[in-house]
């Protein structure tokens, strides 16, 4: 596969899992700021921060709720909306349309129309439009895992999804610690609401109730950090990532796959006895920290056009595998 078609394909998986977690922030903080009283500008300051964008304070979004969701949701000028990286993913998508299914290029063009058309007459329901995105959404994930072999397309699909969603899990626990200190509340505060809100954002909290119970800060963490079963816990996203790193070939992906193996490994043989609370935020950022240079050694060795082949590329358990044109 040609090393330019891998980044494609690699950046349609990230995009799409960067639009949907931004979907399910907006759902999420718009419902839940009708549940309890708190600051919405801390809350969207926090949220701003997290997602690498704490420039959007000085544009007035932190204090004013339809600001706030038209910049994450329409704003074309914020490379990270739900509007740009479906935009992107379609192009992308498009470059790359005889890897697809029909359907599935369909379903694209169908995820771009929903937004143009809430550009030019807004819905009257931001419920009933984000409902309708991210069943959009849910719909193309469904027909790419029942309709793609499970070949390289696949895998770097997969592979980009994996480290963007283990990116943002990262990034909204980063938030919730901003927030949480920003509102004065001690880090391991037994207040409920602030733990019990990042669990609904993630999608985790029926899910956290079913294994943990009370919603406590020490357990909420280690279920999003430390839980492999849920599949939005960083642990679990680096452990499929890795899966779809071994499945391409290794001369290209060695480096990187040693980088997140690494990671991998310290939050699978992290101690039960070890707490997580105490220097969470400095964790949380060594750790999006450590998925920039994977992402940089992908890079280097399966995006670099100027990347010296191997005729002979070796998986990982060192069986050569058939020379591939990169």
């Amino acid at each position: 596969m040609l090393r330019r078609a891998a980044e494609n394909l690699v950046w349609i998986g990230r995009h799409l899992e960067r639009a949907e977690s931004a979907l399910r922030v907006i759902e999420a903080e718009c419902l839940l700021s009708l549940d309890h009283d708190r600051d919405p500008a801390l809350t969207w300051k926090a949220l701003f921060t997290a997602l690498g964008d704490p420039s959007a304070g000085g544009q007035g979004l932190f204090s004013s709720r339809d600001r706030a969701v038209h910049w994450l949701l329409l704003e074309p000028g914020n490379p990270n909306s739900v509007l740009s990286c479906l935009q992107s993913a379609r192009e992308n998508a498009r470059i790359l349309r005889d890897l697809f299914p029909g359907r599935l290029m369909d379903q694209a063009n169908r995820l771009h129309f929903i937004l143009l058309a809430e550009l030019s007459e807004p819905a009257a329901s931001l419920n009933e439009m984000l409902e309708e995105l991210a069943r959009a959404l849910a719909a193309w994930h469904g027909l790419a895992e029942g309709s793609l072999s499970r070949d390289e397309t696949w895998h770097l699909l997969h592979l980009g999804g994996m480290l963007e969603r283990a990116d943002q899990t990262s990034r909204l626990l980063d938030a919730n610690v901003l927030l949480i200190n920003d509102s004065v509340l001690g880090l391991g505060s037994s207040i409920e609401a602030p733990w019990r809100d990042l669990l609904q954002i993630a999608s985790g909290l029926e899910m956290y109730r079913r294994q943990a119970g009370a919603v406590a800060p020490e357990r909420v963490v280690r279920f999003l950090m430390l839980d492999g079963r849920f599949p939005r816990s960083m642990k679990h996203c680096l452990a499929e990532a890795m899966k779809s790193l071994e499945a391409l070939p290794w001369g290209a992906v060695g480096e990187a796959a040693r980088r997140l193996g690494a990671m991998h490994a310290q939050l699978a043989y992290w101690s039960p006895a070890e707490p997580v609370l105490p220097g969470l935020h400095e964790r949380l950022d060594a750790f999006q920290l450590g998925l920039n240079r994977v992402g940089d050694a992908l890079g280097e060795g399966l995006f670099n056009p100027f990347a010296e082949e191997d005729p002979a590329l070796m998986s990982p358990r060192g069986d050569p595998m058939e020379a591939q044109q990169q």
